[in-house]
């Protein structure tokens, strides 16, 4: 057969089968057209399924006369023009076949009006011969897209279509998925002429937790964790329920990027990761996340459906919500509904779901990024520190016998670790108890958020108790009437090199492993420090023939540094004569402290690895504060 261009009928068909799969799939088409003209209320009427009609009809900005018959040829659109657009894709849709290919498979209507118009136009195109007929119509600002009979001339395909109950459902859940992501605009989904769904717009959070319980339920919101992560162009925010409210398939895990849904295998695995602790392997995490980027950082132009996208930064993109979420679950901050539909009833006027009172003090300035789920790490300012409870404010309480009460239906939100302020007595005894002999090393957090660490500077048991941070450089401590000062770049130090030292080592695979192309010197330095790799946690496949190493699983407690910096480092460094791990830690990169909790923490982290023969490490690092001078001079 003869080389020949196919026909444009048959080249719409032919990409007709990559857009339009089902009803559903001309669904999520015509509705995202929608969204690009600026709708906010889109009403979409099914019958049988879809596979007899589909209308959906919008109050957006219309198409103009004169575009309507072009809106329905291939690879035509107003939402790019070049390439440098295609780059930067912020519209749902861009690729200009959608139309084309719908209506190369059906029967279809298009009436549209703009404000500018007097009266509305109407196209019409029915199958393989595309041609298009224009007539004067009624109809409001907007437009109205019908489309009647899918698949009539493409029989293989309509006998692929399943039951009008199965094909409906997968329109309900795109309707559920484009609700999730457009909280601001209204919704109305009816099947033979019956009222399905009803989405009213949501401006505040109580709002968007309705719809949220509405689409997920209320058990979702009732164990819903809310995130609102930021670091630079990046932006994770929703919702991710607590490790109790897991499901046994994977059917509420919803995810956006900049507005658009998506599968994506980075976003995937790296919530899978943050849950991995906490669900067993055959249960699945229930979330709603939206991930707000940069447009250039990702390109969403990999598949027709642009289900797919790809990062350009993913080990970056995976890092960053792995983090969020697993701050968010150590975090465990609740936001509850009301307790029943019931007392909804009783007060129709009160939302369904509110957020809860919140158990710390406001600060005059608001911090950036506080959320239910905390702080943000990324931010350079990230505290972990929780206020205290205000004293005058009486959490809610929830029990069977306060339900009628408009003031008493929330459930008791406070968090489960979280205990009364202790007396003085209980205060005194705590102490004695921290008392121990000399060879009990023992590490433990006081209830006024002091670090007690177990030290053998001074004859008589005693302990330290961090004080303060100073200049964000270094701790001050206390023992008894004698104080020391901290450095903490030291303290990381020390803290890398105990923990690279241990017989087990923790490691983490990586997502995306780490390719280094070497020269032959460096591969011989490779060969050379190859065994001191291994034993600091370091696993490398290597590849002598092609001079490559691919690095896939690293020591957790170094996942966050600059790895493909510090290898190169020490494989280019030959003449350093300095032990592997003093060479190692060199090349790390020390974390600024500017909240007294993380270098609390930081503390309490090293202290777990001291032990008899590197305790003195430790002591070496205190240095000892003389208040003489000063005291003289008062």
């Amino acid at each position: 057969m003869a080389i020949k261009i196919l026909s444009p009928q048959l080249a719409n068909q032919i990409a007709a089968g990559e857009v339009v799969e089902r009803p559903a799939s001309v669904v999520k088409e015509l509705v995202e057209n929608s969204l690009d003209a600026g709708a906010n209320k889109i009403q979409v009427d099914i019958e049988n399924g879809g596979a007899t009609l589909i209308r959906i009809r919008d109050n957006g900005s219309g198409i103009p006369k004169e575009e309507l018959s072009l809106a329905l040829a291939r690879h035509a659109t107003s939402k790019i023009a070049d390439l440098e657009d295609l780059e930067s894709i912020l519209s749902l849709g861009f690729r200009g076949e959608a139309l084309a290919s719908i209506s190369s498979v059906s029967r279809l209507t298009l009436t549209s009006r703009t404000a500018e118009q007097n009266e509305a136009w109407q196209v019409y195109a029915q199958g393989r011969e595309m041609e298009t007929t224009i007539k004067p119509a009624s109809h409001p600002v907007g437009t109205t897209v019908e489309v009647a009979n899918l698949f009539f001339n493409t029989p293989a395909r309509r006998k692929f279509l399943r039951t009008d109950k199965t094909e409906f459902a997968h329109i309900d859940e795109v309707i559920r998925r484009i609700a999730l992501a457009k909280f601001n605009i209204a919704f109305t989904l009816t099947h033979n002429s019956k009222v399905i769904r009803q989405y009213r717009p949501a401006s505040d959070l109580n709002q968007q937790l309705k719809r949220v319980s509405a689409i997920c339920g209320d058990e979702f919101v009732k164990n819903a964790l809310r995130i609102d992560w930021k670091h630079n162009d990046l932006h994770l925010s929703g919702w991710i329920t607590t490790p109790n409210f897991s499901r046994s398939q994977n059917d509420l895990s919803y995810c956006y990027i900049n507005g658009r849904m998506v599968r994506d295998k980075v976003i995937t695995h790296a919530i899978r990761q943050a849950y991995a602790e906490h669900l067993p392997n055959e249960s699945y995490p229930a979330f709603v996340l939206f991930i707000d980027l940069n447009p250039h950082e990702v390109d969403v132009n990999v598949h027709p459906t642009k289900h797919e996208v790809r990062f350009h930064q993913q080990r970056f993109i995976h890092d960053f919500i792995y983090e969020g979420i697993s701050h968010a679950l150590e975090s465990q901050h609740t936001i509850p509904l009301t307790d029943t539909k019931e007392s909804a009833l009783e007060h129709p006027q009160e939302n369904a779901v509110r957020e809860p009172i919140p158990t710390y003090h406001r600060d005059c300035s608001p911090k950036p990024n506080r959320a239910a789920a905390g702080q943000n790490i990324f931010a350079p300012n990230f505290s972990i520190e929780k206020g205290e409870q205000n004293p005058t404010q009486n959490p809610p309480h929830f029990s069977s016998q306060s339900v009628r009460s408009v003031s008493q239906r929330y459930r008791d939100y406070r968090e489960n670790y979280r205990a009364e302020q202790p007396g003085k007595i209980e205060q005194k005894l705590y102490g004695e108890l921290l008392g121990v002999p000399k060879h009990h090393k023992k590490t433990d957090i006081s209830t006024q958020s002091e670090i007690i660490v177990s030290t053998e500077i001074s004859e008589s048991p005693s302990h330290l108790r961090a004080l303060s941070l100073i200049e964000n450089q270094a701790l001050l401590l206390q023992q008894n009437q004698n104080y020391f000062l901290l450095s903490l770049e030291k303290l990381q130090h020390l803290q890398w090199k105990l923990a690279l030292q241990q017989t087990q080592i923790e490691q983490q695979p990586l997502l995306i492993p780490i390719v280094f192309r070497l020269t032959e010197s460096q591969f011989s330095e490779w060969e050379i420090k190859a065994t001191d790799f291994a034993h600091a946690g370091f696993e490398f496949i290597e590849n002598k023939a092609q001079l490559r190493l691919t690095l896939n699983r690293v020591p957790v407690i170094l996942r966050t540094q600059n790895l493909q910096k510090c290898v190169m480092s020490l494989l280019n460094n030959s003449e350093n004569s300095s032990p592997f791990l003093t060479a190692l830690c060199a090349q790390l990169e020390s974390k600024t402290f500017s909240v007294f909790a993380d270098a609390v923490k930081l503390l309490s982290d090293s202290e777990r690895l001291l032990n008899n023969s590197n305790r003195d490490k430790f002591n070496q690092l205190l240095k000892p504060i003389n208040w003489q001078p000063l005291l003289d001079e008062l």
